[in-house]
């Protein structure tokens, strides 16, 4: 199933938040048209963990969100390029951008101008703040909006600084954000009826983080930090096994009985400071060392077996290497491999799509595009006789 297979997409974005917008877009089917400047185009090219692959312009961190995408070199402020542009704007159904609030306006690019050349078209602006408001005209990254959201002041331990998620979730959550409201919007008649999607990174963090955000609105309650350690259960969290850290989940009255079964104490449930939620998570830290002491007597492959058999929700904590040696994600076929992308010797591997349609996850191309490699294709027939920029 291709569900926006015929839709083409304008990607005026660069990094992360908007490329991952339109890469989700592609999974569904859609076109993508990756406008970039001339010369270095999108920053992230020259990202990634591979050294050869940065050098081309190819680096992991761009490879792996615009696999698939077609590259088209316009320098926006020259005025044949422009012209260029709005022929393809007039042709495509969504324009994406995540520029700071009023570049597009400046540069005679933005909705309310776009809109006269195209009645139809969807325009979805992603920033940090959204397009109003006293801080709508600042620059945002991930790392700004994950301590100004109040994400950094709930992770990490109780005695150390406030700590940074491991990836950029604020970007990937606003790029979701996105997809989301622009695949809604392709869903609805487009005839002449133009749409502005304004995407807060700020904001689209704030409507993820859903209770924590109903308790600050509506309690006292204020989340701190517990490390590993789940705010609203205990026990639950990573404990200590003879070999290493074991993750456990305990969400319910019958789950904490079922836990105290198998570690062989059955009286830690009619102990009053263990006999309800918020009476563990009072006593948190007494619990846990009475729970490491018994786990640390074996090794974690052991308490796994033992847990799950028990219905207990626990797993061993991995590095993205040991995830993707994992039985179920090769039984699921998730990681993709591109025939026309090679790194010493070896095709390039991709992490697929989170969804599939009746059993099958969506096919997308696997190679990302150079820098401008669609520029005379996509173009051709728009202005044959006159210069465009290239890369």
């Amino acid at each position: 199933m291709r569900p926006l297979a015929g839709i083409q997409i304008l990607d005026l974005t660069t990094i992360l938040s908007g490329p991952f917008c339109t890469h989700q877009l592609l999974l569904l089917g859609a076109e993508v048209i990756k406008v970039e400047k001339p010369g270095r185009g999108d920053a992230s090219r020259y990202l990634g963990g591979v050294s050869e692959m940065n050098e081309i312009g190819l680096g992991g961190f761009f490879t792996a969100i615009n696999a698939g995408k077609k590259s088209v070199t316009l320098d926006l402020k020259n005025k044949r390029d422009r012209q260029a542009f709005l022929e393809l704007t007039r042709k495509s159904d969504v324009l994406v951008e995540n520029f700071r609030p009023g570049v597009m306006g400046k540069l005679g690019l933005g909705f309310n101008q776009l809109k006269k050349h195209n009645q139809s078209l969807i325009y979805c602006s992603i920033s940090g703040f959204g397009q109003s408001g006293p801080m709508s005209g600042l620059g945002a990254y991930d790392q700004v909006i994950q301590g100004i959201s109040g994400l950094m002041h709930m992770t990490g331990f109780p005695d150390e600084k406030p700590c940074r998620v491991g990836f950029p979730v604020a970007d990937i959550i606003a790029g979701l954000t996105a997809a989301m409201a622009i695949a809604a919007t392709l869903s609805e008649p487009r005839e002449k009826n133009a749409c502005f999607i304004d995407i807060s990174m700020l904001e689209a963090m704030l409507s993820a983080m859903c209770w924590p955000a109903f308790n600050a609105l509506n309690t006292e309650v204020e989340l701190k930090r517990v490390g590993n350690d789940n705010s609203a259960s205990s026990p639950s969290g990573a404990f200590r096994t003879q070999d290493g850290l074991i993750n456990i989940a305990i969400n319910s009255q019958a789950e904490f009985e079922r836990l105290c079964h198998v570690l062989q104490h059955p009286e830690w449930i009619d102990r009053p400071e263990y006999s309800s939620a918020s009476r563990r998570i009072e006593n948190r830290q007494e619990l846990s060392k009475h729970i490491e002491s018994i786990l640390s007597m074996k090794k974690c492959t052991y308490w796994i077996a033992k847990f799950q058999r028990s219905k207990i929700v626990a797993s061993e904590i991995l590095t993205l290497k040991d995830v993707f040696d994992l039985d179920q994600i090769k039984s699921r076929e998730f990681v993709v491999r591109s025939q026309g992308l090679h790194v010493a010797g070896g095709p390039i591997s991709l992490p697929g799509p989170g969804f599939r349609f009746n059993g099958d996850a969506p096919a997308f191309g696997l190679t990302a595009p150079k820098l401008g490699q669609h520029t005379s294709a996509v173009l051709a027939g728009i202005h044959p006789d006159e210069h465009v920029s290239q890369c």
